[in-house]
């Protein structure tokens, strides 16, 4: 599933590790339901703009165990290449 609103996430993988877009561009990093990150999305007004991640941040006790990459990839999925 893939979806863009409030409240809607999208599942990674085979983890519980879900994204969950707002509607500003902001987003929440939820691993079974606890949220361990957060990030900030530019997203394009038009077809020939460019996404752009402004920033990705993961809890201290959550580094290391590949959660930020995992939503970096999903991200990309999500918003293109």
């Amino acid at each position: 599933m893939v979806s863009r609103g409030k409240g809607n996430g999208k599942k990674l993988g085979g983890t519980e590790m879900v994204i969950k877009m707002q509607s500003n561009g902001q987003f929440d990093i939820e691993l079974k339901g606890t949220i361990i990150g957060a990030g900030y999305m530019m997203i394009a007004e038009t077809e020939d703009d460019f996404n752009y991640l402004e920033r990705i941040d993961i809890d201290e006790e959550y580094r290391g165990q590949g959660y930020g990459t995992q939503a970096l990839y999903a991200l990309s999925d999500i918003y293109g290449s």
